[in-house]
């Protein structure tokens, strides 16, 4: 909560990112598992369920966050971010073919899956710390 108000804190809005994030790392370890020709292509379909369970809790919780992290000043916090994701995600257009290339499908998986596994803390210490990280900026709410 925060102090002098009825509202709950902006980590409250971090829930979901806490269940859904480490769907993101075991979908794509079973996605890569289960890419062969030997397997149906049903599997690494069905694996994409949890995937996007996991990705779509912590896209729109973490937006949530930022909308109630940042208050008036939050649509220039989300015009950021998006922005940053959308360079990411054109730097990924360029680096997605050889990556695939020169790596196959099973192995950029599994880096995909393990670059994930690395990322599946960010929710958690945003949890534990974003109230000291919000007091390092002058347009977070407090």
């Amino acid at each position: 909560m925060r102090l002098g108000t009825s509202l709950p804190s902006p980590e409250s809005q971090l829930y979901p990112a806490l269940l859904g994030a480490p769907f993101v790392p075991v979908a794509l370890f079973c996605m890569a598992a289960t890419t062969s020709p030997g397997i149906t292509p049903w599997a690494p379909i069905v694996s994409s369920i949890p995937f996007g369970y996991g990705f779509t809790t912590v896209f729109i919780s973490c937006y949530q966050y930022l909308i109630d992290s940042y208050g008036i000043w939050s649509a220039s916090a989300l015009a950021s971010v998006n922005l940053l994701r959308c360079l990411s995600s054109g730097g990924m257009v360029l680096a997605s073919l050889p990556l695939y290339e020169n790596l196959g499908v099973r192995w950029s998986l599994v880096l995909l899956g393990t670059l994930s596994v690395i990322m599946v803390p960010v929710p958690y210490l945003f949890f534990k710390w974003g109230h000291v990280i919000r007091r390092k900026s002058k347009n977070a709410l407090g």
